[in-house]
């Protein structure tokens, strides 16, 4: 009963018989009413290709008068008529106006180039993925029908569709139809549109050489594609040969060298000081502003995958990942003195010290008692009892040993208290020289906003710090010259900044510099995991056959050689202790050295007390209670 009605509606509408007029532009002969050569070709390409790459297609339409529009409606619903089981079909005329989605699979009819063009710009630019697939079926017969084609052909060119058929009648058999495409890059040209016929269909039955959508893109025969980049290490490495030719290294530079010979491309190099620059429309600047103005065909070096870019730009599968950190200086290297208390905890400090301070007390107070109970504490004949403390806590030996069980008891948890104690301290002590910390470095966003560090980075990275609300007032926007002096200057203890860099670049720079003896160290807190890609033009032809590349290499472990080739994350850890045994320099015993010119010092000081004490009264009183 369907199958009636649909009937009905097609008889309805081809009730009169469309005979072509004799004008400069048509051909005299009679368009058949049923079954016509268009909508049978339309009908094989949705079956043998719509249907079985997509769930739905969108059929959009647009003609120049009333009569064209009834002949675009009878061709319509003779297809609708036999592909209803095959695939959802969406109706849409160009000045709908539906909630905008991207449409993928495209099927307009037209009847010129005005119509076509109807199309294009009387829906919102989003409405359309350039990226998908097309099928323009052309219903009016043209004389010139080759230069509408050419001109349909040439806007596709220039909007970046290249997956684009058109279906047209032959103007000399309307019961034959052609199925024309284009080739941008051929052997015999480069970045042009010629019409190629690629299928005919005639007396039921469809020829084609190709695929209904071939590649197109597969191979670029050597033609030139402009490349956005400029030097930075490890990821894009430029080495000029002259003649305006260049040598690619570097682990992204690899991967473009690579792909280009896969591909079949040359490449032209065009690069910016300002790098990356930032993508604001018509303000932006750097590779982003090229991209955008059609400069370059694609960029690469270090762009990572962000939200700002969406809607500006297509990009491609990320192939690589890093954090994104800070790079900060070393701690200061600890002073003389430190390096002789920090061995032991404060605490530790603090009760030795309140030992001999009690000591001290227990020896002044002991000079007010009886010489009989001053020696069940001290023992007899020890004149000396403060300094003989300090001789036993140091290692030397007591010339009376006391006669007494107390004494002897507590000269003996003394001794043990000075040997634990002594002991532990040389161990300790030997351990922090060969070690050479440095005082806590400031590796974390508390730390830096506590000691007034600023944070150095390009244009691109200020959208990080941006929720930051702490934080975000440290973030200073430097050039990309000028971030790469203060990444060198975070090897200098005396600065007081940190600078946003990728970990790999960190990295880099510590194998680069491992000779030197110098470091580069970075936070403890990460920024942002960074997704490095290409960026391409918005709907730009060239993000299939690269993420097809990129799978490739990304599957085989092609990225991760290349990658370790140029860095190697090891480099961002501490280098483990030496187990060889390494003497101690001089410069490492200078608070040993330093601590004994100051009890030389203390040792003069109580010398001249004891030659002053010969002439005046009070000295000697003094210098006799301390005795």
């Amino acid at each position: 009963m369907k199958s009636y009605k649909y009937l009905i509606i097609i008889l309805a509408i081809y009730y009169k018989v469309k005979t072509c007029s004799t004008s400069d532009n048509k051909y005299n002969f009679t368009i058949p009413k049923f079954e016509n050569s268009l909508s049978k070709l339309l009908e094989f390409i949705i079956v043998d290709f719509y249907s079985i790459h997509s769930r739905q297609i969108t059929i959009t339409r647009a003609a120049s008068n009333h009569e064209n529009y009834i002949d675009q409606s009878g061709i319509i619903n003779e297809v609708l008529y036999h592909v209803e089981d095959q695939i959802p079909v969406r109706l849409e005329g160009y000045e709908a106006h539906v909630p905008v989605f991207t449409r993928f699979y495209n099927v307009f009819i037209v009847d010129s180039y005005e119509s076509f063009r109807k199309i294009i710009d009387g829906v919102s630019k989003e409405s359309f993925d350039f990226t998908g697939y097309y099928t323009v079926v052309l219903t009016n017969i043209e004389r010139n029908y080759t230069d509408v084609v050419g001109k349909i052909l040439h806007d596709c060119w220039n909007m970046y569709i290249i997956n684009v058929n058109i279906v047209t009648y032959d103007p000399y058999n309307a019961k034959r139809a052609y199925m024309l495409t284009y080739f941008p890059y051929s052997p015999t040209h480069c970045g042009q549109v010629k019409p190629v016929i690629t299928g005919v269909f005639e007396q039921e039955t469809f020829r084609k050489n190709l695929t209904i959508f071939p590649e197109k893109v597969n191979n670029f025969h050597g033609c030139n594609l402009t490349v956005g980049t400029f030097q930075f290490e490890p990821y894009m490495i430029i080495i000029p040969l002259g003649h305006d030719r260049y040598h690619f290294s570097g682990f992204e530079g690899i991967l473009t060298s690579v792909m280009s010979q896969r591909l079949n491309f040359s490449l032209i190099l065009k690069t910016s000081d300002e790098r990356w620059g930032k993508v604001e429309g018509d303000n932006s600047t750097g590779m982003s502003r090229m991209l955008l103005r059609g400069e370059t065909n694609f960029s690469l070096g270090s762009f990572a995958a962000s939200f700002s870019h969406y809607g500006y730009f297509s990009s491609s599968i990320p192939y690589h990942a890093t954090p994104l950190a800070l790079l900060i200086p070393p701690g200061r290297a600890h002073s003389n003195m430190e390096k002789l208390f920090l061995p032991m905890r404060y605490i530790i400090w603090s009760f030795l010290s309140a030992i001999f301070i009690i000591s001290a007390i227990v020896v002044a107070i002991a000079k007010f008692i009886k010489p009989r109970r001053r020696a069940f504490i001290f023992g007899q004949r020890n004149n000396y009892p403060y300094i003989n403390t300090i001789n036993v806590f140091l290692g030397g030996s007591v010339a009376e040993t006391p006669g007494r069980n107390f004494a002897r008891f507590l000269l003996m948890l003394w001794i043990l208290l000075s040997i634990v104690v002594r002991s532990s301290y040389q161990g300790a002590l030997f351990g922090f020289l060969k070690e050479q910390k440095n005082v806590t470095i400031v590796d974390t966003f508390p730390k830096m906003l506590q000691e007034g560090y600023r944070i150095y980075g390009v244009e691109g990275t200020r959208k990080y710090f941006a929720s930051m609300t702490e934080y975000k007032s440290m973030f200073v926007v430097a050039s990309a010259q000028e971030v790469d002096e203060l990444r060198e200057k975070t090897a200098n203890v005396d600065f007081k900044a940190a600078v946003v860099t990728p970990a790999l670049i960190a990295a880099y720079m510590n194998e680069k510099h491992i000779k030197d003896n110098i470091r580069y160290r970075i936070s403890k807190e990460r920024i942002i995991q960074l997704y490095i890609c290409i960026y391409m033009r918005k709907y730009s032809y060239l993000k299939e056959p690269f993420d097809k590349e990129l799978w490739k290499y990304m599957e085989s472990g092609l990225i991760h050689r290349w990658s370790s080739i140029y860095y190697n994350y090891k480099f961002l850890k501490e280098p483990p202790v030496r187990k060889i045994p390494k003497p101690l320099c001089l410069d490492q015993l200078t608070g040993i050295f330093m601590a004994f010119v100051i009890l030389i010092g203390f040792s003069f000081f109580i010398f001249l007390l004891e030659v002053f004490s010969q002439k005046s009264g009070c000295v000697r009183k003094f210098c006799n209670f301390v005795n």
